[in-house]
């Protein structure tokens, strides 16, 4: 049988032979569309990437724990220094203040017996979900902070506005660790008279723990940056700092005619939900139990606990609303968390490799 193929005259194949010049240039053209698309979409995407950096940011946010804890990694400048120089930011304050329950908090200063100098810190609140956050400023230092999330709506349930939120999530730290070995922790104290200075720029309470973190190199700059700023608590608890380096710490209080700075004269230091300025050690040991604890087992060891002892003496002066317990070491970078005061179960982290949790 011949086929219908071979049957097919000149005038046929002429056209088949049409047919197929005219689809296969059209294939060509919807194939280098297609590229063309795609290549288009990426470049969209990385220009989007480049141009927002709260988008690349968003990108990283993941959930490593059920309690729940999230990490976070800032991408670009969020333009601290611009934004907030001139300008009082009192929202979160204003938040705080119409809370029921003030944080109460612990923050101590000590070092292993190898010199690595710790602070430690819990956070003792009403809110759950919480951020480990790692932001690196072209204009500054790269840091490592914990921001409480209840303010951004997650302890209600993850919310695509929550979540889009978090694009301000630096200038919300409430405690944190940089890389050059500056930790910061806060604590509630009795609310007093602010000290204003209309020279100086005004920053909300929790803005100052970013300025510190971004911009002090070490225990002495932390403390000039301070001094140089008005610190709005408005509507909010008053606060107490406790900063420190490598090689030492001080706590600092805004009076309202000075400000305070108490500076360690051993090589700890603690400090919890008090004024301590003009109190004698035996009257701050009366004025907190956590105080009293924190104090005296530093005091016994001279300031030496290697980082099992230094965890224990969180879960020692945790309470029941304590949210986080935190240990940075400032000397390696090393971050340790215990959440809800489970300390069966610490997450390890490392200022110098975002997000990866060290197992």
């Amino acid at each position: 049988m011949r086929s219908t193929r071979n049957n097919a005259g000149p005038e046929a194949h002429n056209e088949e032979n049409g047919r197929r010049q005219g689809v296969i240039p059209e294939m060509i053209r919807q194939r280098r569309l297609t590229i063309f698309l795609a290549a288009a979409l990426l470049i969209i995407l990385i220009g989007s990437l480049s141009l927002s950096p709260p988008l690349a940011s968003l990108l990283t946010f993941r959930k490593v724990d059920d309690y729940p804890l999230y990490t976070m990694q800032y991408h670009g400048d969020y333009h601290f220094l611009q934004t907030r120089e001139l300008e009082t930011t009192s929202s979160i304050n204003s938040y705080l203040g119409q809370q029921n329950q003030q944080p109460a908090c612990t923050v101590f200063y000590g070092r292993t017996g190898q010199g690595e100098a710790l602070l430690g810190r819990n956070f003792d609140w009403k809110h759950r979900s919480t951020l480990l956050l790692y932001t690196d400023p072209p204009d500054g230092y790269a840091s490592v902070s914990m921001v409480d999330l209840g303010y951004f709506g997650f302890d209600e349930g993850v919310s695509w506005q929550a979540i889009n939120d978090l694009k301000q999530a630096p200038f919300w730290p409430f405690d944190g660790m940089n890389e050059r070995g500056v930790g910061i922790g806060i604590m509630a104290v009795p609310a007093a008279p602010g000290l204003f200075d209309p020279n100086k720029p005004t920053l909300d309470s929790l803005e100052v723990v970013r300025l510190i973190l971004d911009y002090a190199g070490n225990l002495d700059e932390a403390l000039e940056l301070i001094q140089n700023v008005n610190i709005d608590f408005s509507g909010g608890p008053w606060l107490h700092y406790l900063i420190s380096d490598r090689q030492s710490s001080a706590v600092v209080e805004i009076h309202s005619d000075r400000i305070e700075i108490l500076r360690s004269q051993q090589p700890w230091q603690a400090a919890t939900n008090f004024i301590l300025a003009g109190l004698s050690e035996e009257e701050a040991d009366r004025s907190c139990r956590r105080y009293k604890k924190a104090s005296n087992t530093l005091e016994a060891a001279q300031g030496v606990l290697e980082p099992l002892a230094a965890m224990q003496l969180l879960k020692d002066t945790s309470q029941e609303n304590t949210v986080w317990s935190v240990l940075s070491n400032l000397s390696s970078g090393e971050i340790q968390i215990a959440l809800g005061r489970d300390y069966a179960d610490v997450h390890l982290f490392d200022l110098g490799n975002p997000l990866e949790e060290i197992k």
